[in-house]
């Protein structure tokens, strides 16, 4: 996996997800001491600690029927922003394409990104891999030096300034 190659031995990961099915085939394909999987609802999972990062995909791509889309999207979005500790990512079915399915559902960018920004200053969208996705990542360090104009979190991952 990505992680083990990043971080040997120092990485965490928790994976969760409401399909049981889902689970079981993380719990075949990954594992170890550092990975861990949870059938149930994210929504409902009380955390005792934070995460460096929380990202979800594909959570955001069904039209549900008993439950508001967008009262989902900042639920989650809320809740993943007060566990972590770094950053936020997420992916979305963009609105910004010719066909779309009944049971999909497909999102502004522009309105995600506005609430992204509302988070923090610090914020990506890309929509540059697949033409009908987007993703947006927001980080919680969103300090800069005006002298620069470049964020702070970008300096200590380049070392450029």
């Amino acid at each position: 996996t990505i992680l083990s190659k990043i971080y040997p031995k120092s990485y965490r990961y928790t994976g969760i997800d409401i399909v049981k099915e889902f689970v079981q085939e993380g719990k075949k394909r990954f594992f170890g001491e550092n990975i861990d999987f949870i059938t149930g609802n994210f929504l409902d999972i009380e955390f005792s600690s934070n995460y460096d990062i929380v990202l979800g995909s594909g959570i955001f791509n069904q039209s549900f029927n008993k439950v508001d889309n967008e009262v989902f999207f900042h639920d989650v979005l809320n809740k993943s922003w007060s566990i972590c500790r770094d950053g936020i990512a997420f992916d979305f079915l963009s609105d910004k394409v010719d066909f779309k399915h009944d049971h999909t559902y497909h999102n502004n960018p522009s309105e995600k990104l506005d609430f992204f920004y509302s988070l923090s200053k610090n914020v990506i969208l890309r929509n540059d891999y697949i033409p009908y996705e987007f993703s947006i990542c927001a980080y919680k360090n969103d300090k800069f030096d005006k002298s620069h104009a470049v964020f702070n979190r970008y300096k200590e991952i380049t070392n450029n300034f």
